[in-house]
């Protein structure tokens, strides 16, 4: 992994960790009053919440459709090199 796609990851790693505990409290604090900012917010903090494990797999993804981009290009230069050296065309 590069240098700046690991900067990024471990900022997307620090910030699940700091964000995790925001709908529990958010969540007990409903409990005690019921006002429409605590209610947004719970949804908001819940909302990112669940979309951090999408964004971190999209890190791994991205990474994993390059190599199998590199492969496939690889595979199509070795088949275009043995058609070329045989005479027959594609």
């Amino acid at each position: 992994m590069d240098k700046e796609k690991k900067s990024g990851y471990r900022t997307l790693l620090l910030s699940v960790l700091m964000s995790a505990y925001g709908p529990v409290i958010l969540g007990l604090g409903l409990r005690v009053g019921h006002s429409s900012t605590q209610i947004a917010d719970f949804t908001r903090r819940t909302a990112e919440l669940l979309a951090f494990p999408g964004t971190g797999a999209s890190f791994w993804v991205d990474r994993a459709g390059s190599v199998l981009v590199a492969l496939y290009m690889i595979r199509c230069g070795i088949k275009t090199i043995a058609e070329q050296k045989a005479g027959t065309p594609e």
